[in-house]
């Protein structure tokens, strides 16, 4: 009887625990904030990241008249960081916020907690506030936990005038590989604006051997231009093997930039790493490929016993499709290749080859008497295109 009387424990405690958190939420978050045109600036903040473009626009206008008010509060939403206790709390909200009790009660999750301090610093990229003003919350920004919070703040960084190059340079130095990531993201935003910072960008390239560079590495250096090209190449002669093939893959994108290294894409060519040689002829042809040297030092590699790097060289030729004809004898040779990718590509390059010597159609002729079907199906429509054009 006792037992229909007095409430069990466990509702007792769910009691105080909703009420706790109800209370604490009152006071952290639903304590008002100011107010513009009649709603909190929280409000606007929200709408700033809502579906409807129209909702964002209209939010943008109100934070974009109201400068000096929303400038103060966002600086107040971003520098607060969770502690221990907030983020518990955090998660015994979303419990409770899921359970009847909890909808009853109308407690909020804590997702509009973290989109709140998301828009406030993507607001202060609308703000466009100094870099005094801004500068902790900077440092602290691309430390934060919040992955999508780290990114705001790399945009924020980004839109700096003038930049921030100290925060990047101090962040791309950084142990932690998140907050190299973070500054290399709002390093690329940037673009060649920050290619100052191209010796950073390069040590965070080659700075662990053991763990593969993010990729937007290699596109925020493809930006920079000459000045890339310089301070990569400078890195060449007393690189380790493993350090030389990433400067050689950053290298690629910059093409006729690299053209005073291209003895060294040419020692590349010769090494026992199929990467190492495949990136090499990717560099190669994208600085320094002429009728010459194609056929000194890239043809031969038609004939490397990796699928990859004849698939790469291929992949060059294709680029370079007048000045291929050289190789039509190693292309029927392809034909019969054991990987049907490479056999598509040889197939498709002698379709699209000038054909402007007169030693190939009688390459193409004695391809005729191929035992390989393929191989003779291929002569002989390139043969007749021939005819045709005659």
């Amino acid at each position: 009887m006792s037992r229909l009387i007095h409430p069990s424990r466990w509702v007792q405690g769910t009691v105080l625990l909703v009420i706790f958190l109800c209370g604490w939420t009152l006071v952290k978050f639903a304590w008002p904030t100011g107010e513009v045109l009649g709603k909190s600036l929280d409000t606007y903040l929200l709408q700033l990241g809502a579906p409807m473009p129209k909702d964002r626009e209209s939010a943008r206008e109100v934070i974009e008249q109201h400068r000096e008010r929303f400038l103060t509060h966002c600086l107040q939403l971003v520098s607060e960081q969770p502690s221990g206790l907030d983020r518990w709390i955090a998660r015994m909200r979303a419990r409770v916020a899921t359970s009847r009790l909890g909808r009853i009660l109308k407690v909020s999750p804590p997702y509009w907690d973290q989109q709140k301090r998301l828009m406030a610093m993507r607001t202060l990229g609308l703000i466009q506030p100094s870099l005094d003003q801004v500068d902790e919350v900077l440092h602290s920004g691309l430390r934060d936990r919040d992955q999508p919070f780290r990114m705001e703040t790399a945009k924020l960084l980004a839109s700096l005038n003038p930049p921030a190059f100290e925060v990047l340079q101090d962040a791309l130095e950084d142990s932690d590989a998140v907050v190299r990531k973070a500054a290399t993201y709002a390093v690329y935003r940037m673009g060649s604006h920050a290619e100052e910072l191209t010796p950073s960008l390069i040590q965070c390239l080659v700075k662990d051997p053991q763990i593969e560079p993010d990729p937007l590495l290699y596109e925020a250096l493809a930006l920079m231009g000459n000045r890339a090209a310089n301070e990569l190449g400078k890195r060449l002669p007393e690189a380790s093997a493993p350090t030389r093939q990433r400067l050689t893959k950053a290298m690629i994108p910059l093409g006729g930039r690299c053209r005073p290294y291209g003895q060294w894409f040419i020692e590349g060519m010769r090494e026992s790493s199929p990467q190492m040689r495949a990136f090499s002829l990717e560099a190669f042809s994208a600085s320094s490929w002429t009728d010459q040297t194609a056929s000194e030092h890239v043809f031969p590699l038609l004939r490397d016993e990796d699928a990859m790097v004849r698939l790469t060289v291929l992949r060059c030729m294709d680029t370079h499709l007048p000045l291929v004809e050289d190789a039509l004898e190693h292309l029927l040779v392809l034909l019969e290749d054991q990987e049907p990718e490479i056999r598509r590509w040889a197939q498709r390059l002698i379709e699209r080859m000038p054909i402007t010597q007169t030693a190939s159609p009688k390459v193409l002729s004695h391809a005729l008497e191929s035992r390989n079907l393929f191989v003779r199906q291929v002569a002989s429509q390139k043969l007749e295109q021939l005819a045709v054009r005659k």
